[in-house]
């Protein structure tokens, strides 16, 4: 991360299939910088995250 970079989380949702894996994640999120001259500069931006089913390999216990 740059320096003088914060970030705050507005929202953060997930979906997921009807076996419990994520398929989707969601972020809104503000960055700001406080410039040199005391100015503050703000960034919003929306972080969306696929995952792809296919390719996860994961195993089932029996107990």
């Amino acid at each position: 991360m740059k320096k003088n970079l914060k970030y705050n989380i507005i929202e953060d949702c997930m979906h997921q299939t009807y076996e419990g894996l994520i398929e989707v994640h969601i972020q809104n999120v503000t960055f700001s910088k406080t410039l040199k001259d005391g100015t503050i500069l703000t960034h919003h931006a929306r972080i969306i995250t696929y995952v792809d089913i296919k390719n996860i390999a994961y195993k089932r216990y029996r107990i």
